[in-house]
């Protein structure tokens, strides 16, 4: 009859665990490096996917700034113009948000938010601080609610910092985040689009403006 320690079979089953352990750290190590890589990054890789986030599509562009292309001879060439106009919250128009001032030009799209305005909630907002820039992305289309592509139509993003105060009856709260701002301009000088603002990416304010530029 074979005799086999005790202490043996300890040694041999503490060795598999430690094998184990090993896998599962470099795993996890492997897992970890992926990750911060890209590879296994969750969301989007398309920054014109449809229904893309401001954030994620700033995210996307920004890591493939190599990669942008130039204007086409089809889109609006532009000349330094100012838009100044309302910004409403989406899908309500009845009341201002505050004013939006967008500066363009050739290259760079700059501005800021201001002013104050009501909230639905009953509370009064005051914008103390709001500015964003960016630029014109050509590699995105305009196409119309009918499936139409507008070629002349020039694309921008931005991203900027914002700071506003709630002011309740018995309260005041200082409201930080980023400010993201996207929309069209065109031949006819009528710049639109969408503004947000969040302080967690999850959470959010979108509003609308649309107007034409001087």
């Amino acid at each position: 009859m074979r005799t086999v320690k005790l202490s043996s079979i300890r040694e041999k089953n503490s060795g598999y665990a430690l094998v184990i352990l090993l896998v599962i750290i470099g795993l996890g190590v492997l897992v970890f490096v992926l990750q911060k890589t890209g590879v296994l990054a969750r969301g989007p890789k398309d920054p014109n996917a449809e229904g893309i986030m401001p954030w994620a599509e700033w995210k996307i562009r920004e890591k493939n700034k190599e990669q942008e292309q130039s204007s086409s001879t089809e889109q609006t060439q532009i000349s330094p113009m100012q838009f100044d106009g309302n910004a409403w919250l989406a899908g309500d128009r009845s009341k201002s948000r505050g004013e939006l001032q967008i500066y363009l030009s050739a290259d760079s799209v700059w501005g800021g938010w201001g002013g104050g305005y009501h909230g639905s909630d009953g509370k009064q907002y005051d914008i103390t601080g709001s500015e964003f820039s960016g630029k014109f992305y050509p590699d995105k289309k305009y196409v119309d609610p009918n499936g139409n592509e507008d070629a002349s139509k020039r694309y921008f993003l931005c991203k900027g910092n914002f700071a506003m105060q709630r002011t309740g009856e018995q309260s005041v709260m200082v409201l930080v985040g980023e400010i993201y701002v996207r929309g069209w301009v065109g031949e006819d000088k009528i710049v639109s689009g969408n503004m947000f603002i969040t302080s967690n990416h999850k959470d959010y304010k979108e509003f609308e403006f649309r107007g034409r530029a001087q």
